[in-house]
């Protein structure tokens, strides 16, 4: 289907679905493929690619990424060091079990 022709109906249920596949994810990881996958499988006709992103306060992320992240900071003429309150665009995901 094309993302412009989503009728409500369809899109309450792509949320329910959502929803039902999100809860019974193990990681971070998990509930975003389940939630690319979900929407590709209902705009495949709208979609070339689809990523997840996520951001991250500073403050959560472990020392090393921290210093990492500040280093290319300051190499992109940023103060330094960041605010821990600053969102991170990061590719480490804190894991909990659910």
């Amino acid at each position: 289907m094309l993302i412009g022709q989503a009728q409500p109906e369809s899109i309450r249920a792509l949320g329910y679905r959502l929803k039902e596949r999100l809860q019974d994810a193990m990681t971070l990881e998990e509930a975003g493929q389940a939630f690319v996958e979900e929407i590709y499988r209902d705009f495949s006709d709208s979609i070339s690619l689809i990523r997840f992103f996520l951001t991250i306060p500073m403050a959560e992320l472990p020392a090393e990424i921290q210093d990492f992240t500040n280093r290319l900071a300051k190499g992109a003429k940023i103060a330094t060091p960041l605010a821990p309150q600053s969102y991170v665009l990061t590719c480490w995901v804190p894991l909990a079990p659910k």
